[in-house]
């Protein structure tokens, strides 16, 4: 919403494509390092050595909901690694990046 004092009224606005892509690849992000956090705390025996994250997504067009666009996102990390990094004091993309996650968006 944006307020235009000269007529005293809101209007409604929308984020940029770009904008949403963006934002969207920043939660995918952050949910994979999440994910990956929540299982390795969770191991209390240690049996998980190695995470491998893999996901696609689909999305349709805003017209015709028509699938037209597809991201791929692959993630590998190791306990020890992982936990040399203290989440709260990185970037998440940096995390992501360093253990050479990759997302692809195609068709968009």
């Amino acid at each position: 919403m944006r307020y235009f004092v000269t007529k005293k009224e809101f209007t409604e606005t929308f984020l940029k494509d770009k904008d949403l892509n963006k934002i969207y690849d920043e939660l995918l992000v952050q949910l994979s390092l999440r994910i990956t956090n929540d299982l390795y705390v969770s191991d209390v025996n240690d049996k998980l050595k190695s995470i491998v994250f893999n996901g696609i997504t689909n999305s349709s067009s805003k017209t015709d909901r028509i699938e037209n666009s597809k991201r791929f996102m692959s993630l590998q990390t190791y306990r020890e690694a992982f936990f040399n990094i203290i989440l709260e004091n990185v970037e998440p993309k940096n995390v992501f990046l360093a253990f050479k996650g990759v997302i692809t968006s195609y068709g968009l």
